[in-house]
């Protein structure tokens, strides 16, 4: 290829370029962010004390073993084998309730209780640049750059939020956010 040639196919594919460098830098953020995450997990683990001898529920300091027991599916093996839950909701628990606060979010502003980018609520199966994540679909509140808050939520609530939001072949195209960002827009509602 010439270098004419070249600088004609970059010129016309400058969007996609972009586009890609803009995912590669979230990707990265992710991995960092995980790497932060399993520093702080390993510091946490090596001050706490591991031993068989001590009771998970009196180093949790928590007043209903049993409750956790039922929920708790690494417990359920093993009575003495640490988990990740918090002592009183496992992490399925609170994935469901985060699921279930943005989407009675979203009807929030459907109804015109609040207002927000014109309470523009949508939710699409393809992000902006057609890709999709196995078994999830976006669902978000706002379009405009700067205002986007967005989750991706599991298919099997997509017939629920269907009948509420709008649904859009592809999402907006990505403002770039990050979690840290969405947290603040959120405190800004």
């Amino acid at each position: 290829m010439k270098k004419e040639e070249l600088q004609k196919w970059i010129k016309k594919n400058e969007d996609i370029i972009k586009s890609n460098k803009l995912y590669l830098g979230i990707v990265q953020q992710e991995i960092e962010f995980g790497e932060k995450i399993i520093e702080e997990i390993k510091k946490i683990k090596a001050e706490e004390d591991y031993s068989p001898s001590t009771n998970i529920y009196e180093k949790r300091n928590m007043s209903n073993p049993k409750q956790h027991i039922e929920k708790c599916k690494i417990l359920k093996k093993d009575i003495w084998q640490d988990c990740d839950c918090d002592g009183f909701h496992t992490f399925d628990e609170l994935y469901e309730h985060r699921i279930r606060l943005f989407i009675a979010l979203c009807r929030y502003f459907i109804r015109g209780k609040a207002s927000y980018d014109s309470r523009n609520v949508w939710i699409s199966r393809l992000h902006s640049d057609g890709t999709s994540f196995d078994g999830q679909f976006i669902m978000g509140i706002g379009e405009e750059k700067g205002n986007q808050i967005t989750y991706h939520l599991p298919i099997s609530y997509w017939d629920e939020c269907v009948t509420m939001a709008q649904e859009l072949d592809c999402a907006p195209k990505y403002d770039g956010h990050t979690p840290a960002d969405v947290l603040v827009r959120l405190k800004t509602l």
